[in-house]
């Protein structure tokens, strides 16, 4: 149950080849869809902390509005006026790559074989609609396709439907079927308690991954209680094919949010026991503009490969905990702050990853680096990670961020973005990511040192 990243984060290009979970970067949806149950209503607001979702239960939300609309004059507007509402969108992007040579998990470029320039062309289509007296039904879809043939960071064309469920509401109750997102826990950057969903990318958490097969039943009182089942877990790195289901309690309040969590499932088919996980999350509002927020989560197994200093892998099978604690500032003026500390106990010890780089040297030498290379797992080559971050809004139309992640083991990854909303319709973002560290470090490793992205986005 360890995270696995888009490839937003470049040193994963190399990971994904082997371990096949290809999700390139830029694709992953930036509709920021923060899915918490639809009963939980607006009582803990923190800002930007992935709070309970402010849903009236009594009415669905509208279709997500991409950020080039904050007037809700553009698509957004537009699509409102539609039966079925739906939206169009149309990406070009044109990338710049700076490519390590050195990177065990690329060595010399012939793994992943990396381009250092190139662009790629990527489409989305949303569409929803009410149904039912009172509308107490409503359905979606979302979807995209994504095509390159020379880009650093995406290879061959891809196409996926992301969501594609039906939901039911009454006063008190709410269910959903079908494909779509779930977000567990409050934290900003990190979500150790969400295993419903695949990781999201710490540098950049606004991007959404793909949906889950899943059935969702919620009750809302003065607490609100969520049962699911789905037949994929998303952090699972063994076969996801068997049973697996979950529940939410959380108790919100003024200011305050807190909830736990419980994820079990059946065996594996090799007679393994699935890692159940048992964890807890909170947000509140410790004063006017500073928010703290935190997530514990407790797996039972621990599947994951280590290595001895001659090069013997080896499992600890025992359980192991992850957690993430952090707080956020509003600086006011559409502005604001965080910091954010990441624990996986399941990472590599400081000896641990010298084993395990070793080992993955003695398999590029003799070129049988496969099984190593796939335990090149991110986040998780170390124990401990900071997370830095600041966004600025200015005049609806401008807005940039700037997000620092570094490792116990010195290394680091940063990811700087600014936007320009030309229009209603067309939106312009620069983005440059910079890996760095030694080569006996996590992000020192990674395929690509810099990427420099330019897209221009038109949604209708």
């Amino acid at each position: 149950m360890l995270p696995t990243l888009p490839h937003a984060l470049g040193w994963a290009a190399a990971t994904a080849a082997v371990s096949s979970s290809f999700i390139p970067s830029g694709v992953a949806l930036a509709l920021n869809e923060a899915a918490s149950s639809p009963l939980q209503g607006a009582a803990a607001s923190t800002p930007g902390a992935t709070p309970p979702q402010t849903l009236d239960p009594q009415d669905f939300p509208p279709m997500d509005a991409p950020a080039t609309d904050p007037a809700g004059t553009g698509p957004a507007a537009k699509s409102a006026q539609r039966s079925p509402a739906w939206t169009f969108s149309a990406f070009m992007h044109t990338e710049v790559a700076t490519i390590n040579d050195q990177s065990r998990l690329n060595p010399g470029n012939t793994i992943f074989q990396a381009r250092d320039h190139g662009s790629y062309v990527e489409t989305r289509l949303n569409a929803s609609d009410t149904f039912g007296g009172d509308h107490q039904g409503r359905w979606q879809f979302k979807t995209y396709t994504t095509s390159s043939s020379t880009s650093p960071s995406v290879a061959g064309m891809h196409s996926r439907v992301d969501e594609l469920y039906a939901d039911w509401k009454a006063p008190r109750w709410f269910a959903t079927v079908g494909k779509r997102r779930i977000n567990w826990g409050h934290a900003l950057g990190f979500n150790p308690v969400n295993v419903v969903a695949p990781a999201r990318n710490p540098l950049d958490p606004s991007f959404a991954t793909e949906g889950q097969p899943i059935g969702w039943v919620g009750f809302s009182g003065d607490t609100v209680l969520d049962l699911l089942v789905t037949h994929a877990a998303a952090r699972n790195t063994y076969s996801g094919d068997r049973p697996r289901w979950g529940a939410r309690w959380s108790v919100p309040g003024d200011g305050k949010d807190f909830a736990v969590y419980a994820f079990g499932g059946a065996p594996y088919p090799d007679g393994r026991s699935f890692p159940a996980m048992l964890g807890g999350s909170f947000s509140m509002n410790a004063m006017p503009g500073l928010t703290l927020y935190g997530e514990l989560a407790h797996f039972s197994k621990n599947y994951r490969n280590y290595y001895s200093p001659l090069g013997t892998p080896f499992t600890k099978s025992g359980p192991y905990s992850q957690a993430a604690v952090g707080s956020q500032l509003d600086l006011g003026g559409k502005s604001s702050a965080f910091v954010e500390l990441f624990i996986n106990g399941a990472g590599y010890s400081r000896q641990e990853r010298s084993d395990y780089l070793q080992a993955l040297d003695a398999g590029i030498a003799s070129a049988s680096v496969g099984t190593t290379l796939s335990d090149f797992i991110p986040l998780a080559l170390n124990r401990q990670y900071l997370l830095l971050g600041y966004k600025k809004e200015y005049r609806e139309k401008y807005s940039g961020s700037v997000n620092v992640l570094v490792a116990r083991d010195g290394s680091f990854s940063n990811r700087l973005e600014a936007a320009y909303a030309m229009s209603d319709y067309l939106e312009a973002k620069l983005s440059l990511q910079h890996d760095g560290g030694g080569r006996g470090t996590e992000f020192g490793n990674s395929p690509t040192k810099r990427l420099l992205q330019l897209q221009l986005i038109a949604s209708f």
